[in-house]
């Protein structure tokens, strides 16, 4: 008997130690628009628009491996389809043509190195606002490309090119094309955003700061698949070291060119009121195939 009084002493003397349920308040998540854009040869600037989202919003799930992902209803409503975008150079404007799905082009912007272009945005459906600013850097050449394969079936891309004077930060995307669908020669304005008919095969950025000369040359072990196509598109950009912080981070949360489609974190920007990355860099495109 006496055992029993001190077990039930026991547990309520425990139970009076336990915390008390505590209500957990989430703010809710004040969407902010997220820009990402790319400079084309010849005068081709493009900017992709979209809202940020909360992971807790409804739409958003987890699938058998764990990955958080986006349905396409919430996909679809993320877009910002109903924006004026304006271009700002030299005292003048560009006003970018609406061409759906959240894309907006000017086929009429110069290149103009060493200038400051500037990008503001007015959602009208949401009245949410950005801007931002970024320099035209120089663009840089590549030299010589091809690819290679081991015994062991690896693909290896070997590229050089020649690095200014001055400290410099570089970064070499790898497409996979699929001539079927389109001129293999010609690089897709949706493939900028990670959809459309090529398909990124690997990413590499870099800084100069271990190049011994002027002459820059290395490799890249490239995933590709060649019984889908053997045509591939090298392209090299010179960009800033901003932006290469930017790219560094994303890659340690495992995020890398995903830029329109995430949950909003606090990645380094340029970008004010808002997320992602102002870009004015333009690449050097090289076009491989093989035998």
């Amino acid at each position: 008997m006496k055992k029993l009084a001190f077990f039930i002493f026991s547990l309520a003397l425990l139970q009076g130690c336990l915390p008390k349920d505590k209500q957990i308040v989430i703010p809710a998540h004040e969407p902010k628009l997220v820009v990402f854009s790319q400079v084309i040869p010849n005068s081709v600037m493009i900017v992709a628009l979209a809202k940020s989202f909360s992971i807790l919003d409804s739409g958003y799930t987890n699938d058998d491996s764990g990955s958080a992902n986006a349905d396409s209803a919430l996909l679809t409503n993320l877009l910002v389809t109903d924006a004026t975008v304006v271009i700002s150079y030299q005292g003048k404007t560009d006003t970018l043509v609406n061409m759906g799905k959240g894309v907006y082009v000017s086929l009429t912007i110069p290149q103009i190195v060493d200038e400051t272009y500037e990008i503001s945005v007015l959602d009208h459906k949401s009245k949410l606002q950005i801007s931002a600013s970024e320099r035209m850097l120089s663009l840089v050449e590549l030299k010589t490309t091809s690819l290679s394969q081991d015994k062991n079936g690896k693909f290896k891309l070997n590229y050089s090119f020649d690095d200014p004077a001055g400290s410099n930060w570089y970064m070499i995307n790898v497409y996979q094309v699929d001539s079927t669908k389109m001129d293999s020669t010609q690089l897709q304005v949706q493939n900028l955003f990670g959809s459309g008919e090529n398909q990124l095969a690997q990413t590499l950025f870099f800084s100069d700061q271990g190049f011994s000369d002027s002459n820059a040359a290395g490799s890249l072990e490239v995933n590709i698949d060649t019984t889908i196509t053997k045509d591939f598109i090298i392209a090299l950009s010179n960009i800033s070291p901003q932006y290469y912080s930017y790219l560094d981070k994303r890659k340690k949360s495992q995020n890398l060119f995903t830029e329109i489609f995430k949950e909003a974190i606090n990645y380094p920007t340029n970008v004010k009121g808002g997320y992602g990355f102002f870009l004015t860099h333009h690449p050097s495109i090289k076009y491989i195939h093989l035998p």
